[in-house]
């Protein structure tokens, strides 16, 4: 997401409902026009030469400061913030907010 949309290369400087608002609005906006090219049968976003590839690609020559390598920093205990945050998300993707077909495009 960050080779396409530049907000996600440095740290957003916003709330966390804020942050989550940007984030969900990218999303969408992803999955709408990856619809709709596939619609129209012409891709500009996101062209079939970058579908599962891992070199030569734009997302994999720019450089993301916001994602720069940190190492080992302390101890494999997470925080309880890290905790909530991983339980959200959890609950967002999966039990009554998941959809359908979601388990097949995850597991093929």
């Amino acid at each position: 997401m960050a080779s396409k949309w530049r907000i996600f290369r440095k740290p957003i400087i916003a709330r966390e409902d804020m942050v989550n608002a940007i984030t969900k609005a990218t999303i969408i906006l992803h999955n709408f026009i990856k619809k709709s090219e596939k619609n129209a049968g012409v891709r500009y976003y996101c062209s079939a030469s970058d579908i599962d590839k891992t070199q030569n690609c734009d997302w994999t020559q720019s450089e993301i400061g916001a994602l720069a390598p940190i190492g080992h920093t302390g101890s494999n205990m997470h925080s309880k913030n890290a905790k909530i945050i991983r339980n959200k998300l959890k609950d967002n993707f999966s039990g009554e907010g998941a959809i359908s077909f979601q388990y097949d495009r995850v597991l093929r």
